[in-house]
């Protein structure tokens, strides 16, 4: 029989020391006395005790017997409570409230900014997400995710701040320039470091929740860890789009002023972080030490030099652009057939359709692992372009809907398995880079794409746009021109794009696969302690894998 001994004066962060083990009755039997009081509990099953000590593990007003087994005394299945999952919760809560209500701003800068700082602007934005991505990684891991995932926050906030600056001194002064250009620059940082944290947040505490059961699968719960992410932000995008709807439609409020709502939102989000932990480093895949920003950008060549960061850089780059041609293709067309004021209803559907997708790529994910999901991602990245350039279903009515929900489960591949399969080709310290590259990969396409559709856009020159009255008055008479009921030709090109794209996921998902390193075999990605301690030069290791 196994006793954990409770003192009477110790230490808060000692929950007790389990100092023999035997069997009764030929199964394993397990008694707990209880620190708090002089009852014991007597479980069935072997016990796993979660002890909190200095090394990051969970407080000790939580003892935790982690145990599948039935409990005597409640009768009822004990499923363990994991500490660093409700953690991972709390930190993307406050992730998901921020970047929903960064993006539900996004769609109001067409109504406070003249049409040349709206269309250069955000085109310098997204170059500055590209090019943040970059450096995002090293600084994240200099950091760490929850602190540098806090700077990103705070970056959006700014970012905010001065967009609702820019709203201020109206269309016609000059001032909104520099006020929303300089937004921009801080918003391209933030976006790049709020995506990379990301990365080694879920990859740490998917590596802890297994430590806490032993029986866990890494990609189990990372795929549960990626739901988590995909549901909570999804459900955001609503929350907001739900509030800016009752802000606009309701209360008659104006843009000038929801972007101050967003921003305080933006705010207290940055704020909530707080009450995360950073969680404990994976010791058999990164240093315990945080690595300097020298050290972090010869992982980022690295990590360029290896192959599997090309080959997994297809989909999202196919997202990337199918987003765009979703933007300048079907959005255009409903608003003449259905008309603007159901956007944002089809936008929710659009949104559940990745929520519910998501849950169920997870089933599939544990069951068929992440290659199989990928292949319905790619199946949507074709599917969407080959109905718009045969058919024209887009043309009628309500099926547009058929386009966003395929949209929609893009996005779902792109948030559960695509993700997935970036964590598990690349661990630790290397998760970080990973996924800026995915924020970079994701920016791209829409980056190309903004600058050709700018190119055809209105000038302010043109007799629509004039100075006096409200900004969304000035606005609409800029961007409301009377739009044929037909195919946008550019819209045709970008869903050629895709298509390729689309067409391309699955064998650049198999040479990843084929170049990813077997299990024991050194990897250059996983280990860098291990590497610095045995010499170990990953461009020569890179070299003679790819001959």
């Amino acid at each position: 029989m196994a006793e954990v001994a409770s003192e009477e004066h110790r230490d808060v962060d000692q929950v007790g020391s389990i100092n023999k083990n035997e069997k009764a009755g030929g199964s394993d039997v397990s008694t707990v006395i209880s620190p708090w009081s002089s009852e014991s509990v007597t479980i069935a099953g072997p016990l796993h005790v979660s002890a909190a000590n200095s090394s990051g593990h969970p407080p000790s007003d939580s003892l935790k017997v982690e145990t599948g087994y039935q409990s005597p005394l409640s009768g009822t299945q004990q499923k363990p409570r994991s500490y660093w999952m409700r953690n991972y919760q709390i930190f993307i809560l406050a992730w998901s409230v921020n970047s929903g209500a960064a993006v539900t701003s996004f769609d109001l800068e067409v109504f406070v900014l003249r049409p040349k700082v709206f269309g250069i602007g955000t085109a310098l934005l997204f170059l500055g997400v590209i090019a943040s991505s970059l450096v995002a990684g090293a600084i994240i891991n200099a950091l760490g995710p929850r602190r540098g995932s806090a700077y990103g926050f705070m970056g959006l906030v700014v970012y905010l701040t001065f967009l609702a600056l820019a709203a201020a001194v109206g269309l016609c002064s000059d001032w909104q320039w520099p006020l929303f250009l300089l937004g921009a620059g801080l918003c391209g940082l933030g976006v790049a470091l709020v995506g990379a944290g990301l990365g080694p947040m879920a990859d740490r505490t998917t590596v802890a929740v297994c430590k806490e059961d032993p029986g866990a699968d890494y990609a189990t719960v990372s795929a549960k860890v990626m739901v988590i992410q995909a549901i909570f932000s999804n459900t955001a995008e609503c929350v907001m789009m739900l509030i800016l709807t009752i802000l606009q439609v309701v209360l008659h409020i104006s843009e000038l002023w929801i972007i101050v709502v967003m921003a305080a939102l933006c705010f207290l989000s940055a704020g909530s972080v707080l009450f995360s932990r950073e969680p404990p480093v994976d010791d058999e895949h990164e240093e315990t030490e945080a690595p300097s920003i020298r050290d972090g950008f010869k992982l980022l060549l690295r990590f360029y030099k290896d192959p599997r960061a090309s080959f997994l850089a297809v989909y999202p780059l196919a997202l990337s652009c199918m987003s765009s041609w979703k933007t300048a293709g079907l959005t255009s067309i409903l608003k003449v057939t259905l008309g603007e004021q159901f956007v944002g209803a089809v936008m929710i559907i659009q949104t559940i359709s990745t929520v519910v997708f998501a849950k169920l790529a997870q089933l599939a994910i544990n069951r068929l692992g992440n290659s199989v999901v990928m292949a319905l991602g790619s199946l949507a990245c074709i599917a969407g372009p080959v109905l718009y350039l045969l058919t024209d279903l887009a043309l009628e009515s309500w099926w547009i809907v058929v386009f966003y929900s395929i949209v929609g489960i893009a996005w779902a591949v792109y948030e559960t398995a695509c993700r997935g399969l970036m964590l598990d080709h690349f661990r630790g310290q290397m998760s970080s880079i990973a996924f800026a590259s995915m924020t970079m990969q994701t920016f791209c396409g829409g980056m190309i794409f903004y600058f050709l559709d700018f190119i055809q856009s209105p000038e302010e020159s043109s007799p629509a746009f004039s100075c006096g009255g409200s900004p969304s008055t000035q606005l609409t008479s800029t961007f409301q021109q009377p739009v044929p009921l037909e195919k946008n030709p550019m819209a045709s090109a970008q869903a050629v794009v895709v298509l390729i794209l689309g067409l391309l996921v699955m064998p650049s998902v198999f040479l990843a696969n084929k170049y990813k390193p077997r299990q024991g075999d050194d990897d250059s990605h996983q280990d860098p302690k291990t590497q610095q301690e045995q010499g170990f030069d990953p461009a020569e290791s890179m070299q003679d894998s790819m001959a």
